[in-house]
């Protein structure tokens, strides 16, 4: 762990993300990330400029914390009609303040993907909707909920992911419209 330390501290990196091995539980994901920022601190670059700390927490089938709240897909939210948009308002909210609580200031959510191919084999229920404008108004209020909690949301995997056949994290997609 000290070489990792040295490493980090030698060089100037603007931020980590953590993946679910590196997440365990609340207390061991708190301190890493706490113990990661002093480090930081430490480096010889630092100019008291702490790490975006990533993490890829959704909600739904794309989760990294095994502690917390557990939340529905995208897709659940999207079917939950006229409380849509509240509900993905409340469900950034929720997600936000837990990433925040752990110490991340960056969260990759939401999946802004269009779910139009019914073939691909990775968006599908990450997606708000099969509708371009529903995917718009939901994604927009989940992006309120998390940014609200103080965390970065990051958008992702758009235009067009939703509309490929492949997993575009193995293959490389071409979508010829």
């Amino acid at each position: 762990i000290s070489e990792l330390a040295d490493a980090l501290r030698k060089h100037q990196y603007g931020g980590i993300v953590l993946l679910g091995q590196n997440v365990v539980t609340s207390e061991q994901t708190a301190q890493l990330v706490e113990d990661l920022q002093a480090n930081n601190a430490a480096g010889a670059f630092s100019s008291n400029v702490p790490y975006l700390m990533a993490v890829d927490e959704e909600g739904g089938v794309v989760v990294r914390f095994s502690m917390g709240t557990r939340m529905t897909g995208s897709m659940a939210i999207g079917a939950t009609g006229e409380n849509g948009e509240q509900n993905a308002y409340l469900t950034g909210q929720i997600l936000g303040r837990e990433c925040a609580a752990l110490g991340f200031n960056v969260d990759f959510a939401p999946s802004m993907d269009v779910n139009n191919n019914p073939a691909n084999p990775a968006i599908g229920v990450r997606s708000f909707s099969d509708d371009p404008e529903v995917v718009s108004r939901f994604g927009a209020a989940f992006i309120r909920g998390v940014f609200e909690s103080g965390v970065i949301p990051t958008l992702k995997h758009f235009p067009g992911d939703g509309d490929t056949d492949i997993d575009t994290h193995l293959a490389t997609a071409t979508i010829n419209k």
